[in-house]
């Protein structure tokens, strides 16, 4: 069988819980997995603490019960038992929780006789059981019944990593088989993203309205271009490299394309357009070794112009131009 053992931490107080503690271990053991608590640590140079946070980074379940003592306090006054659960949530354990229905019914010493300890004891269970799922009992036989019930169901729904024997392990061929699958799917999903803001600009573009201004007989008339009818009217000069006279003699032929007569351009158009294409971070200036400012396409965004071609492409003879994509 290639099933996982998992790796079950059990947290409480000690000594009033000792027998619950005792099933719930044994609970463990019966549905063939790995328990894990105070009882079973070995004797260590490391701090308490520090070897049970090494301990619960290795289980795959975090199995808390809480009777009717708050616990020993560290010097902040928190449990220990409650720096278990704190380490655990972050840890993001999956975590069952078991809480005795009736402090007034447990026995009187096993219950907290000093009444600030006994406070932090009633906070600790409201704050354990607010968001999960919580399990009372009532008595033994009746935790270790919930407890092999919860945990299984637990197992099934949401099952973790575990261990498994060395000789029912991948070979290492799998895992680097899996591993370079994983890194696929990571580069696919990176390239998906980065795919995805492509669109969303190019789709922003095309949503964009430009006005061109012209006169026609002393009127001023007003010609609405779509963002994307500019840059494919404009792709290759700035993919060569163009100035503002260029640009003014490329309106001219967008107003001729677009209403079939020859109007005078007004001469904000141009700044209109440098406006368009300095809003989408389409184009850089650089100057000439004559001192003229040139506009080019910025390399970031070569890829709207290889759009702008192809969408030429659809509409019109292919377009005879050597572009460097």
């Amino acid at each position: 069988m290639n099933d996982p053992k998992y790796q079950i931490f059990v947290s409480s107080t000690y000594k009033d819980l000792k027998d619950e503690r005792d099933a719930i271990i044994r609970a463990v053991l019966d549905l063939n997995h790995i328990p894990a608590g105070m009882e079973l640590f070995p004797a260590t140079n490391d701090s308490q603490i520090d070897y049970i946070y090494r301990v619960i980074d290795e289980c795959d379940y975090y199995i808390l019960v809480i009777g009717g003592r708050y616990g020993s306090v560290d010097g902040n006054g928190i449990s220990y038992t409650e720096k278990e659960l704190n380490y655990a949530e972050h840890k993001k354990i999956p975590i069952l929780t078991f809480i005795h229905e009736d402090i007034n019914k447990i026995q009187h010493g096993n219950v907290e006789q000093d009444k600030s300890q006994l406070e932090k004891l009633i906070e600790f269970r409201d704050r354990a059981s607010s968001g999960r799922v919580v399990k009372y009992f009532s008595a033994i036989s009746d935790l270790t019944g919930k407890v092999f019930s919860a945990l299984s169901q637990e197992m099934r729904s949401n099952p973790q990593v575990g261990w498994i024997r060395g000789n029912n392990a991948a070979s290492e061929d799998l895992i680097k088989e899996a591993i370079r699958s994983k890194e696929l799917v990571k580069s696919l999903s990176s390239r998906i993203s980065t795919l995805r803001i492509k669109i969303d600009e190019y789709e922003a573009i095309d949503r964009a309205k430009i006005n061109i201004l012209y006169y026609d007989d002393s009127y001023l008339q007003t010609l609405r271009l779509d963002g994307k009818q500019v840059i494919e009217h404009f792709a290759a000069s700035l993919f060569e490299g163009t100035n503002d006279e260029e640009i003014k003699s490329g309106i001219h032929d967008l107003i001729h394309s677009n209403t079939g007569s020859e109007f005078d351009a007004h001469p904000k158009n141009v700044n209109q357009i440098k406006l368009f294409f300095n809003v989408f971070e389409l184009i850089e200036s650089k100057t000439s070794p004559d001192g003229a400012i040139i506009y080019t396409i910025q390399d970031k965004k070569r890829y709207l112009l290889k759009a702008a071609f192809l969408s030429m492409s659809e509409v019109n003879e292919p377009y005879d131009y050597d572009i460097p994509f």
